[in-house]
């Protein structure tokens, strides 16, 4: 107690002094404690953000309402967290509503921090495969479809030398029939001598 406070109640009994005193700071008591449930009510984890110094944080304003007799049952302060978490734990809220689990806070608090590790390694993996992880394996693929696309190249390529090859003119000499128009390799004569098996050496000779 202040020296001033100790002046003024000098000559007051005990019952007199407790009951000044009460209502001296029941006033301020009042205010704290509406300032404390506001912030209970208010304070929520935002996604990105650490669980523990938030869970840390609940515990001490739930633990702060008790000192001024506004005592949280073990439910009402697990229930209290619980809703202050974002919606990245919605399954963790109710996995423990469906087992009915009975935990203290620095149970919880254990759980919660274990729970962060499995959503962090979750959107690890999401980002990778987004990232494109597996990029690696459709340019495999993509290099298996451009090989086979090698053959039509090459198959173009010979119709293109084919289509280079001259053909006969009006001048062209047959070397076999010695007529022009065309060439030995169509020469009629050629081939229906080939097939009597007369054919005519270019010597002009009859072959027997």
């Amino acid at each position: 107690m202040s020296a001033d406070l100790q002046k003024t109640f000098i000559n007051s009994d005990a019952f007199t002094i407790i009951s000044e005193l009460k209502n001296m700071f029941q006033d301020l008591a009042r205010v704290e404690r509406f300032e404390t449930h506001r912030q209970i009510l208010e304070t929520k984890l935002k996604k990105g953000e650490p669980v523990s110094p938030h869970v840390l944080k609940m515990i001490g304003l739930i633990e702060n309402m008790s000192r001024l007799d506004q005592q949280f049952s073990q439910e009402m302060a697990i229930d209290t967290i619980l809703h202050s978490l974002h919606s990245g734990y919605d399954q963790f809220k109710l996995n423990y509503s469906m087992n009915s689990l009975d935990k203290t806070l620095t149970e919880l608090h254990g759980m919660l921090k274990t729970a962060e590790k499995t959503l962090k390694s979750d959107k690890q993996d999401v980002l990778m495969v987004r990232g494109g992880k597996f990029k690696k394996s459709g340019k495999k693929r993509n290099a298996k479809k451009g090989g086979n696309k090698a053959s039509p190249t090459k198959k173009t390529g010979a119709k293109s030398v084919k289509r280079k090859v001259s053909q006969p003119t009006s001048e062209s000499e047959c070397f076999y029939c010695k007529k022009k128009g065309h060439w030995k390799r169509d020469c009629l004569k050629l081939k229906e001598d080939q097939k009597n098996g007369t054919v005519v050496p270019s010597s002009g000779t009859k072959k027997k």
